[in-house]
């Protein structure tokens, strides 16, 4: 509902919260594979520059509200981009979880929405994306024979992280 520029934007932006998790990309070099990313979805060179800097200022709104330190940057103990199959006896799931870090004995699940969000929206989408989250949580129970699981949507665009 938000445009195909924003489906571009927000995969490159799963990869490059992926590659800086993993250790793999310096943030420095994050225009660059911002550039080249965008350039391998066949964007026009004219649209790049302002797409980066969407990337830019929402980096920049998540450090400043400590996200990129507490969920996007590397961590003992954590994945980026998990795959999992959840065999749920009437169907069976996959997927792959954004960002999964243990925190002392608790999981905590991060969903990244890379898209803008309106205050008014936020109940809303929290509910839409209850039944994904609840996938997640059985995956990760199931995973690392646990029950000290949590799940939270980090709304990149406006810095929010809310638990469902």
């Amino acid at each position: 509902r938000h445009g195909e520029d924003w489906l571009i934007i927000g995969d490159i932006m799963h990869r490059i919260f992926e590659g800086v998790s993993k250790g793999l990309l310096q943030e420095q070099d994050i225009p660059a594979k911002a550039e080249k990313l965008f350039g391998s979805k066949g964007m026009n060179g004219e649209l790049i520059p302002e797409k980066i800097m969407i990337i830019k200022r929402d980096i920049e709104t998540l450090k400043a509200k400590g996200i990129w330190q507490d969920v996007i940057m590397p961590k003992e103990n954590s994945f980026a981009e998990l795959p999992f199959i959840l065999d749920a006896g009437d169907a069976v799931y996959n997927g792959r979880i954004d960002r999964l870090i243990k925190e002392d004995s608790e999981y905590r699940i991060y969903d990244y929405k890379t898209f803008p969000v309106k205050e008014k929206e936020v109940g809303y989408l929290l509910n839409e994306y209850s039944f994904q989250m609840n996938i997640y949580k059985k995956a990760v129970r199931r995973l690392f024979n646990t029950d000290a699981v949590k799940s939270f949507i980090v709304f990149t665009h406006t810095g929010e992280i809310h638990e469902v």
